[in-house]
């Protein structure tokens, strides 16, 4: 998927084509144009938004983490997940508070959705990531 047309890109530092290594802003354009992208594939019709917090990219390329999380981690996590639980997400309430959590690599993205219906629009606001077993939540988790 080429992004450029989405985005004004210039001036922003350029991904690494494995997508290893720390995580750019630019990497966070990209797995937002791929969360739509899946979202659309799996036939949603209106409005999808993806937000990633100041925090998110801090917390991602952070030391406690062990190794970075990286944007071909997270893009695999959402499609697993989005594959599994797309319906589900969609049928959750407005402001609804939810976590991701892959076993494999250990990673939990918290976030909200917010959904209106009536407009057709659906906003994903991804509030941290982070790498760890016994992440502890009231909220929702959603786990592959």
């Amino acid at each position: 998927m080429d992004i450029s047309s989405l985005y004004d890109l210039s001036g922003l530092p350029k991904f690494s084509s494995s997508g290893e290594g720390n995580l750019t802003h630019l990497d966070l354009k990209f797995l937002a144009c791929e969360v739509i992208s899946l979202f659309k594939e799996r036939g949603y019709k209106g409005t999808v938004q993806v937000d990633f917090n100041r925090h998110f990219l801090e917390r991602a390329n952070h030391p406690r983490n062990g190794t970075p999380v990286t944007r071909i981690e997270l893009q695999n996590l959402f499609q697993k997940v989005f594959i599994t639980y797309s319906e589900s997400i969609i049928c959750l309430g407005c402001d609804a508070q939810i976590v991701l959590f892959d076993s494999a690599t250990l990673i939990n993205v918290p976030f909200v959705i917010r959904l209106n219906r009536e407009e057709n629009w659906i906003e994903f606001i991804l509030k941290t990531v982070l790498r760890k077993r016994d992440f502890k939540t009231s909220d929702r988790v959603f786990t592959v």
